[in-house]
């Protein structure tokens, strides 16, 4: 598995409170962990005007990750907000399996669905997956 990472994931992550770094140290453990400078971006803006307290586990993440560089291209096959377009690029010239994503709101429709290759699925469905693939119980 090569697990594409929205910036919303590694938002998420940076909290050790919340469940999502489990998660992600099960993915890391059964594949590799993906996201793009631009999700990378994004979620350093979003955990510094959430909390300057969660910018180091943030950054620990992403020293974990696979940041791919920007291609400066938003050639999306799904009509997507314009932020939206680098993310699901990425992921599918980065040859990811999945995006995870926290973003029903503009990948709901989705959600569940392969586009070029890669599966868009939330939290909840890649615990499922892991589990149908007898990685966690």
């Amino acid at each position: 598995m090569r697990v594409f990472l929205d910036a919303n994931i590694l938002f998420s992550a940076s909290n050790p409170k919340w469940l999502t770094s489990l998660l992600l140290d099960v993915l890391e453990l059964h594949g590799e962990l993906v996201t793009s400078e631009f999700a990378a971006q994004e979620a350093r803006r979003n955990v510094a005007a959430f909390s300057e307290d969660l910018i180091d586990g943030l950054e620990k993440w992403l020293a974990r990750v696979h940041i791919l560089a920007d291609t400066g291209q938003a050639s999306s096959p799904l009509e997507l907000a314009e932020k939206d377009r680098p993310i699901l690029d990425a992921a599918i010239s980065g040859n990811c399996t999945h995006l995870l994503t926290g973003d029903a709101r503009h990948f709901g429709m989705w959600m569940g669905k392969s586009v070029s290759g890669v599966k868009i699925v939330n939290q909840r469905m890649m615990t499922e997956e892991l589990r149908f693939r007898s990685i966690v119980d």
